[in-house]
């Protein structure tokens, strides 16, 4: 959940949840991880949060809910992962999502893309992605991280 980074990650935290309270999420989030070693963890939880149904008056997820256990493991459509594949992120792979992203949402209210290193990214994907990102569609969100050590941030 969400609150299990209350006193871990306080500034993120912070920053992120009164954006879901006050109902004025970004489209995208570039979140810089700092090396920190729970960071899949952290933006998981931050997804689920926007995700669940369960629990939106507490702005938390409830973590037992189909929803938040099909991200958990994975499986729940309406949030896909973009890895790097050999070491690389490239354009296809952000093709395909464009793609899986232009449909309408069959399970949820929200879609949720996520692209772990994108430090990894090719230049021909970075041009795909901003691409993506200048034409946002209504309740879709993107999560961004970057595992270098630099300073820590979030950017909306």
């Amino acid at each position: 959940m969400m609150d299990d980074y209350k006193n871990i990650q306080e500034i993120a935290y912070s920053l992120l949840i009164n954006s879901i309270k006050k109902n004025k999420l970004s489209h995208a989030y570039l979140i810089n991880a700092n090396n920190y070693d729970k960071c899949d963890d952290f933006v998981k939880a931050f997804v689920k949060t926007i995700v669940c149904d369960c629990n939106n008056t507490s702005y938390s997820n409830c973590g037992t809910c189909n929803k938040c256990i099909r991200i958990d493991k994975g499986s729940y459509s309406e949030v896909k992962v973009i890895e790097p594949v050999s070491g690389m992120i490239k354009k296809e792979q952000l093709l395909e999502l464009q793609e899986e992203f232009s449909n309408y949402s069959i399970e949820g209210k929200y879609r949720v893309y996520i692209i772990n290193n994108c430090d990894r990214m090719n230049k021909h994907a970075s041009n795909s992605l901003l691409k993506f990102l200048e034409e946002p569609t209504e309740k879709t969100y993107a999560i961004i991280t970057i595992f270098k050590k630099y300073m820590c941030y979030i950017s909306r």
